[in-house]
Formats: C-alpha cells, sequence, structure tokens
C-alpha cells in the first residue's frame, strides 16, 4: 500500500509462495513488521497487526523473505484498515 498517510492501521491478508521461503511484510521498506511462514505452493495468512504510520510516504510492503529467480511465482493480498480516522 503506498503512501498511506499517518495513522493507526489494523493490517492482515494472505500470501502464497511456490517456494517454502514464505514472505515479510514491512514498513517503511526496513521495518520487518512479520516474517510469514509457509510450506511451497500453499496459502499463509498473516495478521491482523496493528500499524503505527509515521511519516506521509511510509508504505505498508509485502515481499518475499529470500529472494529468488524468474522462474518462480508468488501472489499477496495486503488488507488495511484505518483505526483512528
Amino acid at each position: 500500500i503506498t503512501d498511506p498517510g499517518p495513522g493507526r492501521y489494523k493490517v492482515w491478508g494472505t500470501c502464497r509462495h511456490t517456494l517454502a521461503d514464505g514472505c515479510r511484510l514491512l514498513l517503511a521498506a526496513t521495518t520487518i513488521i512479520a516474517n510469514i511462514p509457509s510450506q511451497a505452493t500453499a496459502v499463509a495468512s498473516y495478521g491482523p497487526v496493528v500499524l503505527d504510520v509515521v511519516n506521509r510516504t511510509d508504505d505498508i510492503i509485502l515481499e518475499l523473505a529470500t529472494a529468488t529467480g524468474a522462474a518462480e511465482t508468488a501472489s499477496g493480498v495486503i488488507y488495511a484498515q484505518r483505526l483512528d480516522a
């Protein structure tokens, strides 16, 4: 989620990767919020977690825990609900 704006968010979702590497949820591309383990090709759920986004330009990011080759595939969904609006 790009530039959600400052505030408190409840975040949850799912991810899947063809390898057992899993995914991770990050805030602002540097702060790891959660490591999401998964079995190969299985869908893994994460959250809900509550995040405090401080800066206007901070992003909520879901990425592979380990970068793999181009032949691998992954997908994910992030849901974010603003709690303090």
